[in-house]
C-alpha cells in the first residue's frame, strides 16, 4: 500500500518537473526567438517611421508656407487692382 502511495507521487512528480523543464525550454525558446529576430525588426521600423514622420512635418511647415506666401500675393495683387480702378475711376 505505502510503496504503491510512494510510487505514484514518485510518477506525478517526475511529470511535473518534465512539465516545468518542458515550459522553462518553452519560454526560453520564445525569449531568444524574440530579442534576436524580432527586436531588430521592430528597431528598424521604428527609425523608419520616425524618419516618415518628421518628412511629413516638413511637408506640412512648407505647404503652410506657401499657403502664406500665396495669400500674401492675392492680397497684394488685390490692392494693386483696387488702387488701379481708382486710378481709372479719376480719369472718369
Amino acid at each position: 500500500m505505502f510503496l504503491d502511495w510512494l510510487e505514484l507521487m514518485a510518477k506525478m512528480m517526475r511529470e511535473r518537473t518534465d512539465g516545468a523543464v518542458g515550459l522553462g525550454y518553452f519560454v526560453y525558446y520564445v525569449w531568444t526567438w524574440a530579442t534576436h529576430k524580432v527586436d531588430p525588426v521592430i528597431e528598424n521600423a521604428n527609425r523608419t517611421l520616425i524618419a516618415l514622420i518628421d518628412r511629413i512635418r516638413m511637408l506640412d511647415n512648407d505647404l503652410i508656407r506657401l499657403n502664406t506666401k500665396l495669400n500674401m500675393i492675392l492680397e497684394y495683387e488685390r490692392k494693386q487692382g483696387n488702387e488701379k480702378s481708382k486710378k481709372d475711376k479719376r480719369w472718369d
